[in-house]
C-alpha cells in the first residue's frame, strides 16, 4: 500500500544537514582543484563538480536515513520507530502530518489499529498533498476493514485513494472492499485493473517523497489477495496467497493474520 512507504521532505533534509552539504561542497571544490593539472580552468566547471558532489552526498545520506527508519520496523521495534518519529516531530514542524502518518502506518503493521486511528485523526486530509492524501485514505480504509466496520465508508475511501494514486495495493484494496460490500462483478473488474498495474513501482512524484518497502508491499498484497479469494470461498488460491503473506522475518499484523487463517483452511 502507499502506506507501506516512509515519507519525508527534501527541504527538511536540507535544513537538518546543512553542515554535511557544506562539507560536501568543499570536498567537491577540492576535487575540482585537483583536476587543475588537466588545465581545465573554467570556474563554472569547478562549481558544477562541487555542486554535483554536494547533491550526491546529500541524497546518499537522505535515502540512507529513510532506510534506517524502515529498518527499525523490520527489526520489529515498533516502539523505537514511534519514538524516533516523536523526536523528529519536535524539529521538523513543516512535515508534522507526514510524521503522524508514518506513526499510523507503523501501528497498523503492529496491529494496534486504535492507536493507528488516533494518529490519523491528527491529520487534516484536506490540507495534504496528493501523495499523503491517497496514503491517508488507503490506510484509513484498511483500518476500517480490519475492524470489520463501516465497510461502505472504507470502500469510498479506497476508491478515492485509487483515483488519486494508481498503485497496485490501493486498487487491490478497493477490489476486496467491493467484494465485501456485495459488488462481486465490479470487484472482478477491479482485480483485472490490479493485474495490469501489478509490478508498478510505488513511488509517485509530488511534494512529499515516498519510499517503497518492497518486501512489505509483497506481504500486504498477498494478504489482500488471500482475503479476496477466501471471501469467494476459493480456498486453494486463498491458501497460496496467505502462505506468501505469512513469510516475513519480523512480526507484523498481516503475516500473523495469514498464519492464523492457514491453521483453519
Amino acid at each position: 500500500m502507499a502506506t507501506d512507504k516512509a515519507k519525508g521532505g527534501f527541504k527538511a533534509f536540507i535544513k537538518s544537514h546543512k553542515l554535511l552539504i557544506i562539507a560536501s561542497l568543499i570536498f567537491g571544490m577540492a576535487l575540482a582543484a585537483a583536476l587543475d593539472h588537466l588545465e581545465i580552468k573554467s570556474p563554472l566547471l569547478f562549481m558544477g563538480i562541487a555542486l554535483l558532489f554536494g547533491m550526491a552526498a546529500g541524497a546518499l545520506v537522505y535515502f540512507k536515513a529513510a532506510g534506517s527508519f524502515i529498518q527499525t520496523i523490520k527489526n520489529g521495534d515498533y516502539d523505537g520507530f514511534i519514538s524516533r518519529l516523536e523526536e523528529l516531530r519536535k524539529t521538523d514542524k513543516k512535515h508534522i502530518s507526514h510524521i503522524d502518518f508514518n506513526a499510523a502506518m507503523a501501528l497498523n503493521r503492529k496491529g494496534d489499529i486504535d492507536s493507528s486511528m488516533e494518529y490519523l485523526g491528527r491529520i487534516d486530509p484536506a490540507l495534504a498533498d496528493r501523495n499523503l492524501r491517497a496514503s491517508y485514505l488507503s490506510l484509513y480504509s484498511a483500518n476500517l476493514m480490519i475492524r470489520g466496520e463501516r465497510l461502505k465508508n472504507a470502500l469510498e475511501y479506497a476508491s478515492e485513494a485509487s483515483r488519486l494514486v494508481q498503485l497496485p495495493s490501493i486498487v487491490l484494496l478497493r477490489a476486496l472492499l467491493e467484494l465485501l460490500n456485495g459488488r462481486e462483478d465490479q470487484s472482478e473488474h477491479t482485480l483485472l485493473e490490479y493485474e495490469r498495474l501489478k509490478g508498478k513501482k510505488a513511488i509517485v512524484p509530488g511534494r512529499s517523497v515516498l519510499y517503497t518497502d518492497s518486501e512489505f508491499e509483497t506481504i500486504y498484497t498477498s494478504y489482500l489477495l488471500g482475503r479476496y479469494y477466501y471471501a469467494k470461498n476459493e480456498y486453494p488460491a486463498a491458501r497460496a496467497h496467505f502462505r506468501e503473506a505469512a513469510e516475513c522475518g519480523y512480526d507484523n499484523y498481516y503475516s500473523s493474520y495469514a498464519r492464523d487463517v492457514l491453521r483453519h483452511i
